[in-house]
């Protein structure tokens, strides 16, 4: 029976859809056979993965919902990378909930499409809407555990509360399997204070509930998203890449009676994803991370380096910024010189 994993967090903008896609993939590189559920109506994580969103001819997640006695195994989509398969979303997933909402067994739609497919396969990711509707709730009812991203914001935070309190109430109904959700810290930025706070506090209330790897704010993940492509095979090299393979291990090692989540097995993890990953990520073309740069970009490499970016996922502006702050003090110091020797000059 597969492990089903709900990806959810009631704000929208936290890396979900980009945090369900790269686990689903990231599993599926240790030769786990993996089902990523698109529930969003925009689709993204169904796209991403180079399928067409869903159709009368080819039905999908808002299909199975609708007409869950008719699901079929033959329904998800196998993609390019080996050992993982979609059940896409449509346009018409934006319409689903007041479709259902007339429906006694509304909440509990997704059971028995999760128990006709989960046969075939030992992990099932679902990808969340951004709210607490039907989709949402019904996706948490279906889940054995639920993964929420959370970035270090306040919005961020106040949504996951929400959320567990949400989880809470329906165990207290009897009416899911989670005993607590999980949080994975996204968009952590460790050039602003503030937010460094917030991800410590995090880990203080939550403890062992939050997963150690903590994905960056990453221009690399930006670019990913913009090729339609996940960050493994644009980006190999880069920290959000890195990180989310060390999540998705420690998410495997704690839900897998086997296993047990330590340093060294993670890592060991990770070797084996980055070995299934380097013929995938050749087909996709060279990482620029991985090529010879110009002399004079070298040169910029290592003085970011001795700043303190990382792997130049950090934003260009605020290097920039301190640029034009070490130029202004220059020549306030030049002035100011000027100023005292034309002094000494008249004395």
């Amino acid at each position: 029976m597969a492990i089903t994993v709900a990806v959810s967090n009631q704000k929208g903008g936290v890396g979900k859809t980009t945090t369900a896609l790269h686990l689903a993939v990231a599993t599926a590189l240790t030769g786990r056979r993996v089902l990523l559920i698109d529930l969003d109506s925009q689709a993204n994580a169904t796209t991403a993965l180079g399928i067409p969103e869903a159709s009368v001819e080819q039905p999908g997640s808002y299909h199975a919902l609708v007409n869950s006695d008719d699901v079929s195994p033959r329904w998800p989509q196998a993609t390019a990378i080996p050992h993982l398969s979609v059940l896409a979303s449509s346009l018409e997933m934006a319409g689903v909930e007041l479709e259902l909402s007339g429906e006694t067994d509304r909440l509990h739609r997704l059971r028995p499409v999760i128990a006709t497919l989960a046969d075939s396969f030992d992990w099932i990711f679902l990808d969340c809407p951004p709210s607490l509707g039907i989709l949402s709730v019904s996706a948490l009812v279906a889940a054995d555990t639920v993964l929420v991203p959370v970035p270090p914001e306040q919005f961020a935070l106040d949504g996951m509360a929400r959320l567990t309190s949400t989880i809470e109430r329906l165990n207290d109904a009897g009416q899911t399997r989670i005993d607590r959700p999980m949080m994975l810290i996204t968009m952590a930025q460790n050039w602003a204070p503030a937010k460094m706070k917030r991800a410590l506090q995090v880990r203080q209330t939550h403890g062992d509930a939050v997963l150690v790897a903590e994905i960056p704010h990453s221009n690399a993940l930006d670019e990913a998203s913009g090729d339609r492509t996940p960050v493994f095979f644009t980006r190999p090299n880069a920290d959000a890449s890195e990180n989310y393979l060390r999540a998705a291990a420690e998410l495997i090692m704690r839900h897998e009676p086997a296993l047990t989540p330590t340093p060294e097995k993670i890592e060991a993890m990770v070797a084996e994803m980055r070995t299934q990953m380097k013929p995938l990520a050749s087909q996709k073309g060279p990482d620029p991370l991985l090529t010879d740069p110009p002399a004079k970009h070298h040169r910029r490499r290592r003085s970011h380096s001795r700043s303190g970016s990382r792997s130049g996922d950090g934003p260009k502006i605020y290097r920039s910024r301190r640029r034009l702050q070490q130029a202004i003090g220059a020549s306030v110091l030049i002035i100011v010189s000027l100023f005292i020797t034309v002094l000494v000059i008249d004395a």
